[in-house]
């Protein structure tokens, strides 16, 4: 399912459903990292504060996009309630994964050139393979 979503403040937040507070503060070493693991909570760097679509998949195994400029993967524990997407003043978005361990790839993916003013839209491809 693909889903659009606003970016703000150049960060995409997942996390577990029912966090209060999905929101944190960015060390200088967040920031060079590009981004900050807490417990049920992921937020890392967006290439562009725009539009963009969050696709979120459950495979068995990491479908590697070619079209991908940037990729990481990190752990991440669902609890029962499920995961949010979100970005800083923008509505969350709601999606249904198992809850369990699992390794979140997360592949950046350009649809289209730049503006004039620099910004552009990008996918979001977010798997949750199970470990």
């Amino acid at each position: 399912m693909i889903s659009e979503l606003t970016v703000s403040y150049s960060q995409l937040i997942v996390y577990n459903k029912g966090i209060k507070k999905p929101f944190l503060d960015w060390t200088a070493a967040d920031i060079k990292r590009g981004y900050i693991l807490r417990d049920g909570l992921i937020s890392f760097e967006a290439v562009s504060d725009y539009k963009c679509e969050i696709a979120v998949s459950s495979p068995l195994h990491y479908d590697e996009n070619v079209n991908s400029t940037r990729t990481f993967s990190l752990p991440f524990k669902v609890e029962a309630e499920g995961i949010m997407v979100s970005s800083v003043g923008a509505n969350s978005l709601e999606f249904t994964i198992e809850p369990g361990e699992y390794t979140l790839f997360a592949d950046t993916v350009p649809l289209g050139q730049p503006k004039a003013n620099g910004l552009y839209k990008v996918r979001y491809e977010l798997q949750f393979v199970p470990n």
